[in-house]
């Protein structure tokens, strides 16, 4: 029987037909199930998880954070609560908090093989202390208030904050733990995460007389650039979008293709008129540095080009590109004779100067990784059940984790998730129905037939479980390497 099923029998019993009837006893229904879901470990409410954890932080199973330095270990928001963790060769025993005080101190920085883990609370997130980040698909959700709670990067200090949506990215906070976040009902999904840094180590300017660098990404996702003095200015080409960046200024943009383009980042500001120096109509251009190579790209407007340094170069042709070296040390001015003798000292520039020798890029990219999207009618981000292994793993090691995963919501032609529960069930949510209507008596009668059907279903799952018969070796179960789900699953049993 659906949850409709077992709604239209309650209500027939009880003579209540309306709509709203209906509507109440699916409620009373789930609210019922998730009270028995939490009395037992049913064998339906059980799942494993099958993961390889490396020294180098990765983990094999998704939704997954593996933090070597701490030995923490953040598990996917399936599991509602840990039951017990094994290795391929051993299983491992819970460790009391307390018991950390009354042995060796040191016994949490201890290196090999784990034999015991411990229980934490749990968190949205953790990781060494990142910069968060929360992005709202829609405009009109702009302003809503989310909350926070966060430890900072000490492990101490927890605060609550409340942070203004955005639909573009907004900073709440950097920690090194989220407890919770929190959103009201939106419009469109809300993304909360953290900003990972892109490694820009094997990129550079180059090309001439305009160098451009590339800066490899991902089409779809979100990144966020901090210009350094190099950018300042520059063009950010994403796809058909373009950018004039400013030195210190966060732009965020989602990628639009495989690459990110900064084009010009070198172009000298030249102003935008002539000015009378050395006895000349000359262009004047200001703090050129003596320790460089300058490209002149060619307009129209100009006969030539010298710096203080001696360098000269006449001009071959608007579009041409000639390189003049500024010197050694210090800083200096570069010059353009004006071309058919012109006095107007508001002369348009027509050529340009860029800086030839390769730069370095100063700028800082960041790629946003979403720890959870919650969808509108969410209203907080999933809790992950978090374990800390007491002896710091050197190698990679294979865990498996068995937990209680949360009672589903039911949709309204959902059946059952526990065997049998039908009819303890239905005898609460009938108890529930006349508590409604102030029948007390008749729904105490139902309360407690629920009770003893619960404690039915109870004995038989138990009597069940211990009348399994069971091969045992003689060295115990041992490796369970060669069971039939990989180190990469995640499986109800």
């Amino acid at each position: 029987m659906n949850l409709t099923d077992l709604a239209n029998h309650i209500c027939a019993q009880c003579g209540m037909t309306d709509t709203d009837d209906a509507s109440s006893a699916m409620m009373f229904l789930q609210r019922r199930l998730e009270m028995i879901w939490n009395t037992q470990l049913w064998r339906s409410s059980l799942i494993e998880g099958t993961m390889t954890i490396n020294p180098d932080g990765t983990c094999s199973l998704g939704n997954t954070v593996w933090i070597p330095s701490r030995a923490t270990l953040l598990l996917p928001p399936e599991f509602d609560s840990v039951l017990a963790v094994r290795q391929d060769g051993h299983s491992m025993s819970v460790a009391s908090l307390e018991s950390y005080y009354r042995t060796d101190a040191d016994w949490l920085s201890m290196k090999g093989d784990p034999t015991e883990f411990q229980i934490l609370s749990p968190a949205v997130f953790e990781s060494l202390a990142v910069t968060l980040f929360a992005s709202a698909a829609a405009a009109v959700d702009n302003g809503k208030l989310s909350s926070l709670k966060l430890v900072d990067a000490t492990g101490v200090t927890k605060s609550t904050n409340s942070v203004a949506l955005q639909n573009a990215l907004s900073l709440p906070s950097s920690a090194m733990r989220v407890e919770s976040f929190s959103k009201p009902p939106t419009t469109g999904s809300v993304d909360f995460g953290y900003l990972s840094p892109v490694d820009l180590s094997a990129a550079q300017y180059s090309g001439s007389p305009m160098p451009v660098a590339t800066i490899p990404i991902t089409a779809g996702r979100i990144y966020s650039i901090v210009p350094g003095v190099n950018e300042n200015g520059i063009v950010l080409i994403n796809g058909s979008q373009t950018v004039t960046l400013a030195a210190g200024v966060t732009v965020n943009i989602t990628a639009h293709g495989a690459s990110l383009t900064l084009q010009y980042p070198n172009l000298v500001p030249a102003g935008s008129v002539y000015g009378t120096t050395y006895g000349g109509l000359l262009f004047y251009v200001q703090n050129v540095s003596y320790a460089s190579n300058y490209s002149v790209l060619w307009g129209a407007g100009e006969i030539s080009a010298f710096s203080a340094a001696g360098q000269f170069a006449i001009n071959s042709g608007a579009g041409n590109v000639d390189i003049l070296s500024a010197g050694p040390g210090g800083t200096t001015n570069m010059y353009f004779r004006i071309a058919g003798g012109q006095s107007n000292p508001f002369a348009l520039v027509t050529s340009s100067l860029y800086l030839a020798d390769i730069l370095s890029i100063t700028a800082s990219v960041y790629l946003f990784v979403p720890v959870a999207t919650l969808q509108p009618t969410d209203t907080a981000a999933p809790i992950n059940q978090r374990i800390r292994l007491t002896t710091q793993p050197q190698l990679s090691v294979n865990l498996r984790v068995l937990g209680k995963t949360s009672c589903p919501i039911l949709g309204a032609y959902d059946t059952m998730p526990i065997n049998n529960v039908e009819p303890c069930l239905m005898a609460y949510a009938r108890g529930d129905m006349l508590l409604r209507q102030r029948q007390n008596g008749k729904a105490q009668i139902a309360a407690q037939e629920g009770a003893s059907l619960l404690a039915q279903l109870a004995r038989s799952e138990a009597f069940q479980t211990a009348s399994s018969f069971r091969i045992v070796p003689d060295n115990g179960f041992g490796d369970c390497a060669g069971a039939s789900h990989g180190t990469d699953s995640l499986h109800p049993l």
